[in-house]
């Protein structure tokens, strides 16, 4: 079909009625996404999309999810898994904490050991989960091997499992369910030798991690079912990086190059997925092919893997049939769940593959369009008439349908500490009005040693301290009381009923006292660490927001007589104003 030339159009107005035809077009489709809009609210108390009956965001409130990553943020799949989780789980108004284990640097017996220990002290802190999902094979080890101690009657889901023995054994397990994730070699293997068909060797990068053996067994297995291929592999682990882009560089047209993962070399050397990738395939002078996710756009010529969205979000749905009472462990192993198709065009155009060969379900990368280089000027307009539209109408669903959610996140996130959980500076400049005319008893707490600690035992054992800390006095005086006010500063808030006297005087400092003592000496076994603090309290009546700012001064001040005596002591006064 020949293009239009620009500046050749005869009929001026044939432009307007265009845009008229789109315009109509687009106040169409708003209208029937209204509609559908319409049906789907009437239909939300018997259905949602996903086959999940649709449940009151107060069933699951206050509920935790612990989703133990396999590997760090930067992954490559990092990112979609924890989005399909936030999905899940954010209509219910469900907390989702998330644990990277960095296994591709570390997946050995003493690490996941020690990894188990610090996680342990979390929780005897006062964190509690109500289910946990893994992600990948290091983290459904670790969540079998650590079950009795960590996990005990909790709900587990799984994904991206490579390991086929692993998932299996898993499933077995009461309580436990989850997907497998394929190679889809045979997809792989298939696209590759329709553009090659006269290949007759093909090669797999490979490392010697528990991912990298997974997927070396599985390959050469496929060996059986490709008997014109000879297959062989290229072990990272047994050679330098320079040693491998050689081998690399040395591959005829006549083989067909995988890589599954290489992410270390014989040196120790560790190297991310995406550089190594870049790496390679600036070295070989044949297209190089993926079997896994990610990291597409680099020199891959083409990805068929798991759609890690879709296995992620299927994870977090068994963990929700878990909580509506649902026995999960007579759920079978889903050993074919949906993949992602991915081609890189411009790898296509630099290997002279026509581009005819790309199949039609594939998402294609760095795709030339020269329709919108001719026409951008009319279409622009259309598209941002349309954009608009959408994003108004996105802010109304979203408006409509998790404002509440919305607003308690944004709560949570502009009042409240991150690291401890307990409330932060600006909540507690917030709350003081509520204290206004009160009786009121101000405690200020100073952590001690807390320097040394961090100097010497590092900031993730401060961290510890600082939110086992908290959590004993949130657990003692509730969290609405307690605020970090500073580093290692904490302060509790509370009202008294009574009129303060000499009577009520004894009563308010024993009863106070015995509290305090309740949480400020924290013992962390596992880390071989004490935990205390200097307590000075101020009690008194209120008056304003001043007076309350002056009893917090006073308190400090009681804070350094405490320290220079002893830990642990708590030093107390009536509010001299």
């Amino acid at each position: 079909m020949k293009k239009p030339v620009p500046g050749k159009n005869k009929n001026p107005g044939r432009h307007l009625i265009t845009a008229i035809a789109v315009a109509v077009i687009i106040f169409a489709v708003f209208y029937l996404f209204m509609a559908a809009l319409t049906e789907m609210r009437w239909n939300k108390e018997s259905m949602t999309g996903s086959g999940i009956p649709v449940t009151a965001e107060s069933q699951y409130g206050g509920k935790a999810v612990l989703f133990l990553s396999s590997y760090s943020p930067s992954f490559a799949t990092t990112g979609e898994e924890i989005a399909a989780l936030h999905d899940v789980f954010e209509p219910y108004g469900v907390y989702i904490e998330t644990e990277y284990m960095y296994g591709k640097t570390n997946e050995t017996y003493q690490y996941l050991s020690e990894y188990e220990k610090v996680l342990e002290m979390r929780l005897s802190s006062g964190i509690t989960y109500d289910g946990v999902i893994c992600g990948d094979d290091i983290a459904l080890k670790f969540a079998l091997m650590y079950r009795d101690n960590l996990f005990k009657d909790m709900p587990i889901a799984f994904f991206g499992i490579n390991d086929i023995y692993l998932a299996r054994r898993a499933c077995n397990i009461h309580d436990i369910a989850g997907s497998r994730e394929p190679l889809f070699l045979d997809d792989n293997i298939q696209f590759a030798l329709s553009l090659y068909p006269e290949a007759t060797k093909i090669v797999a990068i490979v490392d010697s991690t528990t991912t990298g053996i997974s997927d070396q067994i599985r390959f050469l297995q496929k060996s059986i079912d490709y008997p014109n291929l000879s297959f062989s592999v290229l072990d990272s682990s047994d050679m330098t990086r320079k040693e491998l882009g050689d081998a690399v560089a040395a591959l005829n047209d006549d083989t067909l190059l995988f890589y599954m993962v290489a992410t270390n070399d014989n040196t120790g050397g560790y190297y991310t997925i995406g550089s190594q990738i870049k790496y390679l395939t600036e070295k070989a002078r044949i297209p190089m092919f993926h079997a896994d996710a990610g990291n597409t756009g680099v020199g891959l010529l083409s990805s068929i893997n798991l759609n890690f969205y879709r296995a992620a979000k299927a994870a977090g749905e068994i963990i929700l049939r878990a909580w509506d009472g649902e026995d999960i462990g007579t759920i079978e192993l889903e050993e074919n769940p949906d993949r992602s198709f991915i081609v890189d065009e411009q790898v296509m155009k630099q290997f002279d593959i026509p581009l005819s060969k790309i199949p039609d379900e594939a998402l294609i990368l760095n795709h030339e369009q020269s329709f919108w280089d001719s026409y951008h000027s009319i279409l622009l307009p259309m598209i941002l008439i349309f954009c608009a539209m959408a994003v108004l109408l996105l802010q109304v669903v979203m408006a409509y349908q998790n404002s509440q959610a919305t607003a308690g996140k944004l709560d949570y996130l502009s009042h409240y500490d991150q690291l401890t959980d307990i409330r932060n500076r600006l909540a507690y400049e917030k709350d003081i009005p509520l204290y206004n005319g009160q009786n009121v008893i101000v405690v200020f707490m100073d952590l001690n040693h807390f320097k040394e600690i961090n100097d010497t035992r590092g900031h993730k054992v401060g961290d510890i301290a600082l939110s086992s800390f908290a959590a004993g006095i949130r657990k003692t005086f509730g969290r609405e009381h307690c605020y970090r006010y500073g580093g290692d500063e904490f302060l509790v808030l509370l009202k008294t009923s009574d009129i303060i006297d000499d009577k009520a005087e004894v009563s308010i400092t024993q009863g106070l006292e015995e509290k305090l003592s309740e949480c400020t000496a924290i013992e962390l076994p596992g880390l071989d660490l004490r935990v205390t603090a200097a307590c000075g309290y101020v009690y008194g009546f209120a008056a304003n927001e001043q007076k309350i700012a002056a009893m917090v001064i006073q308190a400090d001040s009681n804070v350094y007589i405490a320290k220079s005596r002893r830990d642990g002591m708590f030093i107390g006064s009536q509010f001299t104003p």
